[in-house]
């Protein structure tokens, strides 16, 4: 069972500049486990894909019957797959922690700080839906 929250678990709706930070923090959140839970994937099925490996070439020293060493080359083979899955899934999951927290720069460079200045000007001001989370 996977410890990755729920897409019900993010914010849902950006309203501004404010929520759209904090959306982009969740996104990066959930990339990071997202790879951290890759990464352990691809950690254990190599090793189960070592032990399946030995577990063949054990067989075929023993001389097993055809039919097996057959399935355990194919168990070998589905554990390959598997593990390239996950290598990919750990590859995305990468890049869009990364991407996540780039645009959570671009936006605190283009837009940081406008809300606080909002918030501290002692003048009436137009509305600025934008900042105004």
């Amino acid at each position: 069972m996977s410890n990755l929250p729920t897409m019900s678990a993010l914010v849902t709706e950006v309203t501004g500049v404010d929520s759209l930070m904090q959306y982009l923090a969740q996104l990066s959140r959930w990339a990071r486990m997202e790879k951290d839970d890759a990464a352990a994937a691809v950690t254990r099925l190599s090793d189960l894909r070592a032990k399946a490996e030995h577990a063949y070439n054990a067989a075929a020293a023993a001389k097993y019957d055809a039919k097996t060493l057959g399935e355990l080359a194919a168990i070998v083979e589905k554990l390959t797959e598997l593990k390239t899955s996950r290598e990919e899934d750990l590859r995305t999951s990468d890049l869009a922690e990364r991407n996540a927290s780039q645009a959570s720069a671009n936006v605190w460079g283009r837009h940081g700080g406008i809300q606080e200045a909002r918030n501290a000007a002692d003048v009436d001001m137009a509305e600025t839906s934008t900042y105004g989370d």
